[in-house]
C-alpha cells in the first residue's frame, strides 16, 4: 500500500503525504483500545487473581472428593467381586 504510493523522481522518493495522515489517522482508534484495554487489564489484576485462586482451590476440593468417592467405589467393588469368588 505504502509502496504504491511511492513516487520515483530522479532518485528521489516523495511521498504522497495524504496517505501518510490516513495511516495514522487509521492507526490511532485502535492504538487507544489497546492501550485502554492493557491498562485496564493491569488494574484489575488483583481481581483476576483472586477468581483465578478461587477457581484453583475449588478445583483441587473436586479433585479430592472425586478420589475418595472413587476409591470408596473400588474398596465396595473389590469387596463384591471377593464376595462373589468364594
Amino acid at each position: 500500500m505504502v509502496v504504491e504510493n511511492l513516487t520515483l523522481t530522479k532518485n528521489k522518493i516523495m511521498l504522497d503525504i495524504n496517505s501518510i495522515i490516513i495511516a495514522i489517522i487509521a492507526a490511532i482508534p485502535p492504538t487507544l483500545v489497546g492501550l485502554l484495554v492493557f491498562y485496564s487489564s493491569r488494574k484489575n489484576a488483583r481481581a483476576i487473581e483472586d477468581v483465578h485462586i478461587s477457581i484453583n482451590s475449588r478445583m483441587d476440593q473436586l479433585l479430592e472428593s472425586s478420589k475418595g468417592e472413587a476409591k470408596a467405589q473400588g474398596v465396595v467393588q473389590g469387596r463384591a467381586e471377593e464376595k462373589n469368588s468364594k
